[in-house]
Parts: structure tokens; sequence; C-alpha cells
């Protein structure tokens, strides 16, 4: 038991100073191992990850394991880890989408119907997305209707 605890604990590699681990537990490598703060997130994001358990409450610790559930949460600031996120978004308040990682963090649409947006913007809200690639859209990459925003 206990050559097996020291073969674990000497196994891990920290991640660098200010780069939190995935849900997974390995380390963001290349162009995604940036601190969070260094892309404009606050300990006040709701965090997600493809590969988090679900049931999170979209702390760094326990990630939604979708961008939508962060939304429905009314998060304002939503860090999301890379991964695929097959989902057609709306989004209807002030909120800011960022991405780990641009060539990583993709949100598609694919599974939407055929007159949905990827990502749907309503409602007159200030939208901010980064560092996201758009994928899969069966109409609109994004769509925004009344909304003022930055792309």
């Amino acid at each position: 038991m206990f050559l097996l605890l020291a073969l674990i604990l000497i196994g891990c590699d920290a991640c660098p100073d200010g780069v939190d681990a995935f849900a997974d537990g390995t380390c963001p490598t290349g162009d995604c191992a940036v601190a969070w703060e260094d892309l404009g997130v606050d300990e006040n994001a709701a965090h997600v990850d493809a590969n988090a358990a679900g049931g999170g409450d979209g702390s760094a610790a326990k990630p939604y394991s979708t961008v939508q559930a962060a939304l429905d949460a009314r998060a304002t600031v939503v860090a999301i880890d890379p991964g695929t996120y097959r989902e057609n978004l709306v989004l209807n308040d002030d909120v800011r989408l960022v991405g780990r990682c641009i060539d990583s963090v993709i949100i598609d649409g694919s599974g939407g119907d055929a007159e949905a947006s990827t990502i749907s913007a309503e409602g007159g809200g200030a939208v901010g997305l980064r560092n996201l690639t758009i994928a899969g859209a069966p109409h609109d990459g994004v769509l925004l209707v009344d909304s003022g925003g930055e792309l």
C-alpha cells in the first residue's frame, strides 16, 4: 500500500504557476498553458470542462460539463476548458464566453435543427466571445439580434 502511494506521488507533475489542471487532472500545454487571469477571467467565473462529471457547481474544482449549464446558472463570465461542446447556445444576458485555447475549444452546433445558429445572442445584452472555434452551424455560426458585443 505504501509503495503504491509513493509511486503515485512521485508520478505527479504540477502545472505551471497560475495554470489550473483540467477536470481529468492533466495540465494544459502549448498555447493552452495560460492562466485564466491572463484571459480576463476572475474567481467569480463559471468553469466548464467537457470531461467533467455531471452535477458540477461551476467552480474550477467542480466545473459544469456543458456551456449551457453555466448559462442556465446566469454566469456573466464562462471559462471553457478544451473540448468539443455539441450545443446550440442562446445568450439572453450580458455574458462573456472565454475559451482556454482557440484551437481546442470547439462549440459545435451541428446537432441543432436546420434553422438553429450555433450561438444566438438575443435581447440586447453585451456578448463577448474569445478564444473559441465555432463549427458545424446548420444555419448561422453566430447570430446577434438586438445585441451588442465583441467577437
